[in-house]
């Protein structure tokens, strides 16, 4: 992420993967002043780097002390300094490419993604996920709702509003080539007697990912219950394999949905962590119907 350090405060500014600078109350970094244009400049992540553009401001931009020509961008980077009209000037502490985050409009709070998982309000409690799929869209679940989100679309989550930064996807594609994926991998479940210890283990492509016991893995193991049930019964299609109501997946579990959701995602955030692509279909929803299911296919069971 591109963070900008203001002198002589020292108060750091995070920046999404374009962010209008000016004194508007609708710009993403609020720079008050007279001298500061409504919109005074834009800075962004072209994919390559980060770059900044005057605005036609009228008491400029400024690279290094070196002034814009007005609608001029220019490549900055870690060590350089730039201000906007006659402030004192800010330092870039970080170039670092654009992750996934979020801003809530209401407190300027950042959230930023980890594991390739963005959630929103946050990691302890997570009602909305942020995720880019197979086809490089990104999409936004949440119990009640999926749809696919765009950079800088504004959503809704834990009662407060979202502005989305969300970076290309495209530059990942061959990263997800060299990555094994969650579709060609078959999962095997170790389950002691009483049912308390549930071990987890990977593999696919040639790799043996040891998932360990996690307490989030009963949910997983009665979920590959469901569908290794429904995969006895010939007649029934794989696509109908698996599929719980929430409501009922919460009494097997003896949880409300918000500690279902903190499960689910802390076993994708396991899936992403170990390297595997695609880790937030680990468990599929219809939330239409409010159903999940495990999205692994391939399963064993065996006690220990």
């Amino acid at each position: 992420m591109l963070i900008l350090r203001q002198d002589p405060s020292r108060h750091q500014h995070t920046l999404g993967t374009r962010t209008i600078v000016g004194r508007s109350l609708a710009a993403d970094l609020v720079v008050p002043g007279d001298d500061i244009s409504l919109e005074h400049c834009t800075l962004w992540w072209d994919g390559n780097g980060w770059k900044i553009r005057d605005l036609a401001s009228r008491n400029g931009t400024f690279v290094d002390g070196e002034r814009l020509a007005p609608g001029k961008s220019t490549p900055i980077t870690t060590g350089q300094r730039v201000a906007f009209g006659g402030h004192d000037p800010w330092e870039v502490t970080s170039a670092a490419p654009p992750v996934p985050a979020a801003r809530a409009l209401l407190n300027n709070t950042w959230v930023q993604a980890e594991d390739d998982l963005l959630v929103l309000p946050g990691p302890d409690a997570p009602i909305l996920t942020i995720y880019s799929d197979i086809d490089g869209n990104w999409q936004a679940e949440g119990p009640e709702k999926k749809q696919v989100v765009e950079d800088l679309q504004l959503v809704e989550a834990g009662g407060s509003v979202w502005r989305l930064y969300l970076p290309a996807t495209t530059a990942g594609t061959v990263a997800r080539v060299m990555r094994p994926t969650l579709e060609v991998m078959a999962f095997e479940f170790s389950v002691s007697r009483d049912e308390e210890h549930v071990e987890l283990v990977a593999t696919g492509m040639g790799e043996r990912i040891d998932l360990k016991a996690r307490a989030h893995n009963y949910t997983l193991l009665l979920l590959a219950r469901a569908r290794m049930k429904d995969a006895e019964d010939t007649s029934l299609p794989s696509a109908s394999h698996g599929w719980l109501y929430q409501d009922d997946l919460c009494k097997m579990l003896g949880v409300d949905d918000a500690k279902l959701n903190l499960f689910v995602f802390r076993a994708r955030k396991q899936v992403a962590a170990a390297g595997i692509e695609g880790s937030a279909g680990i468990v599929e929803r219809r939330v239409s119907t409010r159903q999940l299911r495990l999205g692994v296919g391939e399963v064993t069971i065996k006690n220990i």
